[in-house]
This record gives structure tokens, C-alpha cells and sequence, in this order.
């Protein structure tokens, strides 16, 4: 599967602006909390791998941003805060 750099740049952009709104995190013991609020953060993640197309090929679906794009809101409304 061939992505392009202009696909590439788009996610790229994308992921620069959520990073730049996100609140840092800091560690207190074993624990992780919001610089800014004090509350406790929770992380919440998914395992997002390769999958196995009829063909057998292994496919990214983080290469292929039509997919990523498909399954982004499903990973919003399960309050998915990380992605492995």
C-alpha cells in the first residue's frame, strides 16, 4: 500500500493542533494527574493493530487514513484517550 506525502502531511497537521490543546500530565507516585485541573487521569486505550485482509497481507490501518478517519469518532464516544 502506497500513502502519499500529502496524506502523511494532513495527519501530521492534524495530530500537531490536538497535541498542542492537550493539558500535560504529571506524575505523583504511581499515579498520573492533570497539570492544570489536579484531577486524576484515567487512560483509557484501545489496542489498534495490523489486521489480516482476505488476501492475507498484513494491512496498518494507521497507514491508511480513510480507515483512521472512518474509526475515530467509534474511538471518541468510548472516551478512548490512548491508542497502542
Amino acid at each position: 500500500m502506497r500513502v502519499s506525502l500529502a496524506s502523511l502531511a494532513v495527519v501530521a497537521l492534524g495530530l500537531a493542533t490536538q497535541v498542542a490543546s492537550i493539558d500535560p500530565l504529571v506524575v505523583k507516585g504511581s499515579k498520573w494527574f492533570n497539570k492544570k485541573t489536579g484531577a486524576q487521569f484515567f487512560v483509557k486505550g484501545v489496542d489498534y493493530q495490523p489486521d489480516i485482509t482476505s488476501t492475507s497481507q498484513i494491512r496498518d490501518p494507521l497507514a491508511d487514513s480513510s480507515i483512521c478517519t472512518r474509526d475515530l469518532p467509534f474511538l471518541k464516544d468510548l472516551g478512548v484517550n490512548a491508542i497502542r
